[in-house]
């Protein structure tokens, strides 16, 4: 899988983790201690793959190996993404993977997988060598009940999960596995301190979407 893909087994314990701020002033308040993450349930294997005679290996009609060049004419076609001075943004790392990314546009009512994303949502391509190797829908600040509506979509088209799992938190994730390609369903909680150690809850909804290398 891809090195940078942080979503497919640690998105949950990353996100889940508390984001803390101290007090202003000359006191310092005292920042709560997090609790520790685990996990409370896992269904099926981390290795376990599925036999789908539905196509899983394509997102948009694009199929991983595009190019980026391919990917941007794909994406002029598509009104539910920004195209603009800032939209997409390109970045590329020195290990060679490039991330093109594309804002969700505000008039967008079209379901992906399952669900709308909202306003801090994004679409991002992530390319290996300039090839196209994962897609990942950023749904923005959802609920647990979008996240249903996302497995049940995936649960509809190839079956139960090959794996998932629950956190201490309610962070959650689940996935379907082919030899091919892999989509991966992240629901995660932060626990949000102000500066006085209230805590509010954030929750966030990924897909990744990406090919699975073959084993040599």
């Amino acid at each position: 899988m891809l090195k940078k893909n942080i979503g497919c087994t640690t998105l949950a314990l990353v996100m889940a983790t508390s984001l803390l701020f101290s007090g202003c002033g000359k006191k310092t308040q005292e920042k709560p201690t997090p609790k520790p993450l685990t996990v409370n349930q896992k269904v099926g294997s981390e290795d376990a793959t599925i036999k789908s005679k539905v196509n899983i290996d394509s997102y948009r009609k694009i199929k991983f190996n595009a190019s980026i060049k391919d990917i941007k004419k794909a994406e002029k076609k598509n009104k539910d993404t920004v195209k603009s001075k800032t939209s997409p943004s390109e970045t590329t790392s020195k290990d060679g993977y490039t991330y093109l990314a594309y804002t969700f546009a505000d008039s967008a009512k079209n379901s992906i997988f399952g669900a709308v994303p909202v306003a801090d949502g994004s679409l991002t391509y992530v390319f290996k060598d300039k090839s196209l190797k994962e897609v990942r829908v950023d749904y923005g600040s959802l609920d647990e009940n979008a996240y249903t509506a996302i497995c049940e979509f995936f649960k509809n088209k190839f079956g139960d999960p090959s794996f998932s799992r629950t956190y201490s938190n309610n962070s959650k994730n689940s996935w379907w596995k082919t030899n091919k390609a892999k989509v991966d369903v992240n629901y995660s909680i932060a626990e949000i301190y102000d500066a006085k150690g209230n805590s509010t809850q954030q929750s966030k909804i990924i897909v990744y979407y990406s090919s699975v290398e073959e084993k040599k």
